[in-house]
Parts: C-alpha cells; sequence; structure tokens
C-alpha cells in the first residue's frame, strides 16, 4: 500500500462524520512547516477513522508529541471531508515547555 504525505495551506471545513484509511504523519516536517506559517492552518494528515483523526489532533494541541511537545503552541482539530478523516494544526507560538 502507498501513502502520500503532504503538508496542504488549508483552513478547517465545518465538522461532520465519516471514515477512511490511515497514513502517517511526519511529525518534524509537520513541526517546520507549520512554524514557518505561524497562526495559519495546515492539513498535516490523514486518519483511518474521525475518533482516530480527532485523538491525533488532540495529543498534538495537549503536548504528547514529542515533536511537537511545548503545550500551547500548537493547536489541532479533526474534520471529516467526504470520506477522508483530517487533521489540522497550527503554531500558536512557544508558551509552556512540556516537562520530559
Amino acid at each position: 500500500m502507498s501513502t502520500a504525505f503532504e503538508i496542504v495551506r488549508e483552513d478547517p471545513p465545518a465538522r461532520s462524520i465519516t471514515y477512511v484509511r490511515a497514513d502517517p504523519l511526519n511529525y518534524p516536517e509537520i513541526a517546520a512547516a507549520l512554524c514557518a506559517d505561524p497562526g495559519r492552518w495546515h492539513r498535516v494528515g490523514l486518519a483511518d477513522t474521525s475518533h482516530r483523526a480527532a485523538a491525533i489532533a488532540h495529543r498534538i494541541t495537549a503536548g504528547q508529541v514529542q515533536t511537537l511537545a511545548i503545550r500551547g503552541s500548537f493547536e489541532a482539530t479533526a474534520r471529516t471531508v467526504g470520506r477522508e478523516c483530517r487533521i489540522y494544526a497550527r503554531y500558536l507560538g512557544q508558551v509552556e515547555q512540556v516537562a520530559s
């Protein structure tokens, strides 16, 4: 199975629920792209279910992803568009370092 990865400058659309396959996220590349364009939303990945997309978005926002582990610096959300469960994120700026 081939996986495609791309980071696209895009605001998240209105909520809805559907399911699709999972694609791995490249967190270092995501962090670099978001920090280069602070405050702007980007579609950073796809998940196999809306629940998984929401869980990944929560981990990003809560600072639970090591590469993005500055709590409050990144915001993420999940939206379903058609049959794609999309993950959106943006860099807000440095707020609080998470203890290791």
